[in-house]
């Protein structure tokens, strides 16, 4: 389940599922008779890498640092990646990243904005966290509809790997749908 959930977020960054802008497309001509070039239909391509461009584009600005600050060595830093899902303030993130209950929260947004976190409700389960902070029009992320995922569909992965590597960008491709870890 937690690889589903943390799918579901890669998949809707990665426009396979809803779009709310239009992709970049390239047309050619081709021939539709061998030997006949007067004969010719257009053709429309999507280039990969303009799609990933866009899609990182359109989706970074609701992908956020999510830091900490540890009472007992009085150290902070980001440690862990989130996502906007309402303009008001909600964070989803993986409980994981936010495990440690002395530790006081902050969000950074793309912008440079720090906010303190003021609920945080985990779900050791699911690995799955989320995070309230006073914020307004921040950008979210538009969500889409898990139950479309295929194997085989290209994602993109946009984050703070290891919390130190912020504005990451990779992609992938769905491997598996449903399994239980």
């Amino acid at each position: 389940l937690i690889i589903t959930i943390i799918a579901v977020a890669v998949v809707i960054i990665s426009g396979r599922i809803k779009l709310p802008f239009a992709l970049p497309q390239i047309y050619i001509n081709i021939s539709t008779t061998p030997g006949n070039p007067t004969e010719q239909k257009t053709q429309v391509l999507l280039n990969e890498e303009n799609i990933i461009i866009d899609v990182v584009d359109k989706a970074s600005p609701s992908v956020v640092a999510i830091g900490a600050t540890r009472k007992v060595f009085n150290r902070s830093g980001t440690i862990g990646t989130g996502f906007v899902v309402s303009d008001k303030g909600i964070i989803v993130t993986n409980k994981h990243v936010i495990a440690d209950t002395s530790s006081t929260y902050n969000v950074v947004t793309k912008d440079g904005k720090t906010y303190s976190t003021t609920k945080i409700y985990r779900d050791p389960i699911l690995d799955l966290a989320i995070v309230s902070i006073d914020g307004s029009n921040l950008s979210a992320l538009d969500l889409g509809d898990s139950s479309n995922l295929k194997v085989g569909q290209t994602v993109i992965a946009i984050g703070n790997a290891l919390g130190r590597l912020t504005d990451t960008v990779t992609t992938g491709i769905v491997s598996g749908l449903g399994r239980q870890i």
